[in-house]
């Protein structure tokens, strides 16, 4: 009876290691590959952009997320809107609330290029209409 009790356990701490290590190569090595695709993906068919993205990092035992080198270019194909670097720590309670809580973002080197397109008509820059 002791045996069988202790194959049983065996078994299931065996079970549970190879979730976690699952759990762990799907977090570290696939899901920032899926997520770059995603994005550059969206992106390509909503606004008809290149997005270009550098280095992505998944952290999921943490919850952490964090790009590196994002920009988003103008129509003109020079870089309308970039960051160095977006941190994004989610809380634990983002699971089971279905909702997104964060303890920590960070955002470095925000880069923002407006420019007012030649034949725009002024009243379409003032809001108060």
């Amino acid at each position: 009876m002791g045996a069988l009790l202790k194959s049983k356990l065996v078994i299931a701490v065996a079970i549970i290691a190879a979730l976690i290590g699952l759990y762990a190569l799907l977090g570290f090595k696939v899901a920032p590959g899926f997520v770059r695709n995603k994005a550059v993906e969206y992106v390509r068919a909503e606004y008809g952009r290149e997005l270009t993205l550098g280095e992505i990092r998944i952290h999921p035992f943490k919850l952490q997320f964090e790009a590196r080198d994002i920009a988003f270019p103008d129509a003109d194909g020079e870089r309308m809107l970039g960051l160095a670097r977006l941190f994004v720590d989610f809380e634990v309670s983002s699971l089971w609330k279905r909702a997104f809580y964060f303890s920590e973002v960070d955002i470095e080197s925000p880069y923002v290029r407006a420019m007012i397109r030649p034949g725009l008509p002024v009243h379409a820059l003032d809001d108060r209409q």
